[in-house]
């Protein structure tokens, strides 16, 4: 997992963790006691457009932990760093941002436990991946994770290729 990503997975898990307001108050605290940064000012300018967001949009009624598998919850408190990873990663499978079919989700769940059970749902799926991923060790986790995010962004070598496939000369001449 390269630097970015690493700083984007903690920013999400302090947004995922934390209310807006705790947030904003801290943004306060550090403006108050500490420098001012570009992070501090895109934090209060970010959360300031997300709570006029909030009062536009009707209120939820679902839970928080409605949608995180129960093998995750279960790692709170009692292994934080595990529960912080599987949240963010059970978080962008939800949203779809990596692992994004059905077949994708079952795919490495068999690669990880040949009795993967078959799931009928996608909902299903990352329910049981999430089960199996959270009895492996930390290392191999972050490697899951990396390997999953990073499949998503292609490389410049396969933009390249692609580039002389499609054009039929390389992108550096």
């Amino acid at each position: 997992m390269n630097k970015i990503q690493s700083i984007a997975i903690r920013i999400a898990l302090i947004q995922e963790e934390y209310r807006d307001a705790d947030i904003q108050k801290a943004v306060k605290l550090l403006e108050t006691h500490g420098s001012p940064s570009l992070v501090t000012d895109y934090l209060k300018s970010r959360l300031a457009s997300t709570s006029m967001d909030k009062v536009k949009r009707k209120v939820s009624t679902c839970k928080p932990n409605e949608h995180h598998s129960k093998a995750v919850l279960d790692l709170a408190g009692v292994d934080d760093e595990k529960y912080s990873l599987l949240l963010e990663f059970e978080n962008l499978i939800r949203r779809g941002e990596i692992l994004r079919q059905l077949n994708d989700i079952r795919r490495l769940g068999e690669k990880l436990d040949k009795n993967f059970v078959n799931p009928r749902s996608r909902r299903e799926a990352i329910n049981n991946l999430m089960v199996v991923i959270s009895h492996l060790p930390i290392n191999d986790i972050k490697d899951i994770i990396d390997r999953s995010i990073t499949s998503v962004v292609p490389s410049n070598e396969y933009q390249d290729l692609a580039q002389y496939l499609i054009e039929g000369k390389h992108s550096g001449t």
